[in-house]
């Protein structure tokens, strides 16, 4: 979708309801925030929490991860975000949970506030 349009789209949405958004950018802008960037999470963080849900006397989380999910790469964790965020945290409340648990305390910096005044 082209920015003009997404731009357009958040303003319809916004003035005819009392909705509220939170933006996720790319590229580690979140990281500023003290968020960590998606690759972190999904290697650091979720794969070791779904590993040892479900299959916790296995060590290598590499191995396991790419027999998980057929499309993993390790030197792209990033990429498998939303398999592995829709897999440890099944339903839509779990995931805006754990997104309001990393996001707690934090302080939207610069990408943040250029997305605002959109």
């Amino acid at each position: 979708m082209p920015a003009a349009e997404f731009a357009r789209r958040i303003r319809a949405e916004s003035a005819q309801t009392e909705s509220r958004y939170a933006f996720f950018l790319g590229s580690g802008a979140s990281v500023s925030s003290g968020v960590p960037a998606a690759g972190a999470l999904v290697k650091d963080h979720w794969l070791p929490r779904l590993r040892d849900l479900s299959e916790p006397s296995r060590s290598d989380i590499d191995t396991w991860a790419r027999e998980t999910f057929p499309d993993y790469d390790p030197s792209v964790p990033a990429a498998s975000y939303g398999d592995v965020l829709n897999r440890l945290f099944r339903t839509s409340s779990q995931r805006q949970g754990e997104i309001e648990r990393l996001c707690d305390g934090k302080f939207p910096y610069f990408g943040y506030a250029v997305l605002a005044r959109l």
